[in-house]
């Protein structure tokens, strides 16, 4: 599986050479059914990553965010149950953050996540998480996680990702990362802690390394979350129920939504953090 993980991280470099190529045109963004934007960027990167990436697993079938917009509801359960017979799904983002790309504010990144079937579950297996504008590169080999700086050059750094205790004045002004719709779920008094980074992937790749102290998932798709999910496992985080108040270790067909505009949408709120910041985060930043 390791010639597999070089593999995936080479693949996501060069989406991001992709990506940068058009990054200072101006390119042509239109609206999807669920409001969110979509540029010819997103779909020549998905398509790239998904020619490359069918040869290195066999049987292994394939979510990429933009293939999946043009499926009607039927469709896309139809698909979902094919995806949950197989023992391998690749999850991918071709362009996390299209409007920070659009308009060149902030960061965007690639995502490529490997799920792998144990029972009626999908667990996050292997994932590469790319972030072209700093050359830095997050990924798991399913067992440990790596940050990798100037990863496209010869001098690249890599480091091993766990993250480890905070200390109470670390806790006091962490950051704590959501893409919330409705503001009021959070401690009004700490809302000055609160980021929205206009691409999730990029939150789930901040939590990992230990740059946050956490994030939310509510409205977030599969392809956002599935490689990121598997960097965050192996970095020692993990992503807890709120609703019943538990760790999750995968998914079933039953947690994600397909009506109207959902696509692939997780069915409850989770919470994703590590052991040493959770009970902080449920009593000082989230409202019970």
């Amino acid at each position: 599986m390791y010639t597999k993980v070089e593999s995936i991280n080479e693949i996501i470099i060069e989406a991001g050479k992709i990506a940068l190529k058009y990054y200072h045109e101006n390119v042509n963004i239109s609206h999807k059914k669920d409001n969110t934007l979509v540029s010819k960027v997103d779909i020549e990167v998905e398509k790239f990553i998904l020619k490359k990436i069918n040869k290195l697993v066999d049987g292994a079938v394939f979510i990429g965010e933009e293939m999946v917009e043009s499926l009607n509801e039927i469709e896309k359960k139809k698909m979902a149950e094919e995806v949950f017979e197989n023992n391998y799904v690749w999850s991918v983002d071709p362009i996390d953050g299209t409007h920070n790309y659009a308009t060149r504010y902030g960061d965007f990144s690639i995502s490529i996540g490997l799920l792998k079937k144990s029972g009626n579950k999908m667990l996050p297996y292997l994932g590469a998480i790319y972030i072209p504008l700093r050359d830095t590169l997050l990924y798991t080999d399913g067992l440990k996680s790596y940050i990798v700086f100037n990863s496209s050059f010869d001098n690249a750094i890599k480091k091993e990702i766990k993250v480890e205790a905070f200390s109470e004045e670390e806790l006091n002004r962490g950051i704590f990362i959501t893409n919330a719709k409705k503001i009021e779920s959070y401690n009004p008094n700490n809302l000055w802690n609160l980021r929205m980074p206009g691409g999730m992937v990029i939150g789930l790749s901040e939590v990992a390394k230990g740059g946050a102290l956490g994030m939310t998932i509510e409205y977030e798709k599969i392809w956002d979350i599935a490689a990121g999910l598997a960097i965050c496992k192996n970095a020692g985080v993990d992503i807890f129920s709120l609703k019943d108040k538990s760790i999750k270790d995968g998914f079933t067909i039953n947690d994600f939504k397909f009506e109207d505009n959902s696509n692939w949408s997780v069915a409850e709120k989770y919470l994703v953090a590590s052991k040493f910041t959770r009970d902080y985060i449920l009593e000082e930043v989230l409202k019970s």
